[in-house]
């Protein structure tokens, strides 16, 4: 089937496209070319992406990706508060023109914890009680149950208006939320609005912020852009397709590699040191964290922890507080934590939260355990886009629609592409600007 066929001709009509453009749109994989037309991105503009995306050179710019076609983002604020008698939730908004409205919410019953004490983060996403998978059939409607608590009448109706005019401008939305830890569970993130998921919109991406944040600053960085990166696999803990990570980083990272616009190094092992020793030692002078390895969240002590490897190979399990502590000294200004619940938000001291609460401008986690193949293609993806141009936020939504079309043709029962998670107190995401 020719690439014209599977595009929506009534989104550009008369669109005539270059030989060499026809030659690298073909390229593309099936779940691209579904991604494309999802964003919606063939608009009367989209000859002029193409042209200019490839005209004059056979090979495609940043691995095909369509390039970051917003000016920027303003900002559409949502506070959540559990109401006075605590079954429900106070929504409360600040839109790109400081106007604002609050709502109260009831919450579902079926999304409570037996106990009463929180929120099942599986059964809001639609699972049956005590199961950590959804029902498929659930699933949808469980999300626009959650975009009803979020986007409640009198707020959507603020949000439509700040999506149009920004629109007007070129530009897209960021949904800020702050959360009382007590609603901090709910997988806010999976909110569907108007038949679409939030999370995969590069127009809405959505981030989290702390309660009380620190001053702003912008994220973007000089160049070489210095990445860290380090894979801890301690005894007694299953083994991860570490390789293949590394080579889906260091492809995505390909033509910044080449040109000296990046720098990644990966933290060996040093003899007699625990990797969290070695890692205090390595970040100095470094930009950018990334992990691979476990993590969890330690219900006991109500803090997240990454498990590193102590010197001989055991693990050390490392808390929030203290990894903060070492990434702040250092200066990392973001982190991508591909880790199981290293962005669980059950109660306080989640590590999304403490990092960027310390300073850290940016840090992406998993709410729950996520599958080897998921981390490698969300890594892979989200660098990808990073590449092209996109800032972090919406390199992140964007990672999640192309692992969510990934997994459709594999296991369209799962979702666990929902699961990655965005905590920052940045002006704006731009990590690398194009």
């Amino acid at each position: 089937m020719s690439t014209a066929a599977l595009l929506p001709q009534a989104a550009f009509p008369g669109a005539m496209f270059s030989d060499v453009a026809q030659r690298e749109l073909a390229k593309l994989t099936h779940a691209r070319k579904l991604e494309i037309i999802s964003e919606k991105l063939y608009d009367e503009r989209a000859n002029q992406i193409i042209q200019r995306e490839f005209s004059g050179s056979d090979k495609p710019h940043q691995s095909s990706w369509i390039p970051f076609h917003l000016q920027g983002y303003s900002d559409f604020f949502i506070l959540l508060d559990p109401d006075v008698a605590g079954a429900g939730v106070r929504v409360s908004c600040i839109d790109d023109q400081q106007a604002r409205d609050e709502a109260t919410v009831p919450i579902p019953a079926a999304w409570r914890l037996p106990e009463g004490a929180g929120y099942h983060y599986f059964r809001c996403l639609g699972a049956e009680p005590e199961s950590e998978i959804p029902v498929p059939q659930h699933f949808t409607e469980a999300c626009s149950a959650i975009g009803a608590c979020l986007l409640p009448p009198a707020i959507s109706t603020l949000y439509t208006g700040a999506i149009n005019r920004a629109k007007s401008d070129n530009r897209g939305i960021r949904i800020v939320l702050r959360v009382h830890k007590d609603l901090a569970d709910i997988p806010w993130e999976a909110a569907r609005f108007e038949d679409r998921h939030l999370c995969t919109q590069i127009k809405s991406p959505i981030v989290r912020e702390p309660i009380a944040p620190l001053a702003k600053r912008k994220i973007e960085l000089k160049i070489p852009v210095k990445i860290l990166a380090l894979v801890s696999q301690p005894q007694g803990h299953g083994k991860l397709e570490v390789e293949l990570e590394k080579a889906a980083i260091k492809e995505a990272f390909a033509d910044m590699l080449q040109s000296n616009t990046v720098e990644i190094r990966w933290l060996e092992k040093t003899p007699g040191l625990s990797q969290i020793q070695a890692l205090a030692l390595a970040l100095k002078g470094n930009n950018v964290f990334h992990f691979i390895g476990h993590g969890r969240y330690n219900r006991q002590a109500h803090t997240g922890e990454l498990l590193f490897e102590k010197a001989d190979g055991q693990p050390d399990p490392v808390p929030a507080t203290d990894l903060a502590q070492i990434l702040e000294d250092a200066g990392i200004r973001f982190a991508f934590l591909n880790a199981c619940e290293s962005g669980a938000t059950t109660g306080p001291g989640a590590l999304p939260d403490v990092l960027v609460r310390a300073g850290i401008d940016t840090v992406v986690g998993m709410r729950r355990r996520i599958a080897d193949d998921a981390a490698c293609s969300l890594a892979k993806a989200f660098y990808s886009f990073l590449c092209s141009g996109f800032p972090i936020e919406a390199a992140l939504s964007s990672a999640r629609r192309q692992l969510q079309l990934e997994l459709r043709e594999r296991d369209p029962n799962r979702c666990d592409w929902v699961d990655a998670i965005v905590y920052s107190q940045a002006l704006d995401g731009w990590l690398i600007r194009r």
